[in-house]
């Protein structure tokens, strides 16, 4: 694979296209296309804009660079989610019915609610 090529690849993924669109557009097997960009993700890489990551020795890997990232990268994959393992809930507060995990066991649908909640046990 050529250095333009591997240009091509992280602009093209960066733009949103899915591994298939890349593969037809630069006409590189599919294969190729997945196993270049996970390799470029051992060297800790941004799953949202693709920028190096400073990794700290002895800690667990980052997959994003900042908050920004991470949560435009999850407001993009939202499907990623996995549904199976969330339960529903009723807000103790305003008794509005929310989802969450299972492993939660949350009380309130937000912060607002925790904190009103909070404040009429202590007033």
């Amino acid at each position: 694979m050529t250095d333009f090529e591997k240009i091509k690849i992280d602009e093209l993924k960066k733009n949103g296209y899915s591994y298939s669109q890349i593969s037809k557009e630069l006409n590189i097997p599919i294969g190729t296309i997945k196993t270049f960009i996970m390799r470029k993700r051992e060297t800790n890489t941004c799953l949202n804009c693709h920028c190096e990551i400073v990794s700290i020795e002895h800690h667990k890997k980052k997959k994003f660079c900042s908050d920004k990232c991470r949560l435009e990268w999850w407001s993009r994959n939202r499907d990623k989610l996995n549904l199976k393992t969330l339960v529903e809930y009723e807000c103790e507060c305003c008794h509005k019915k929310f989802k969450a995990p299972r492993s939660a066991k949350r009380k309130y649908c937000s912060n607002v609610c925790y904190v009103k909640a909070k404040v009429k046990d202590n007033g």
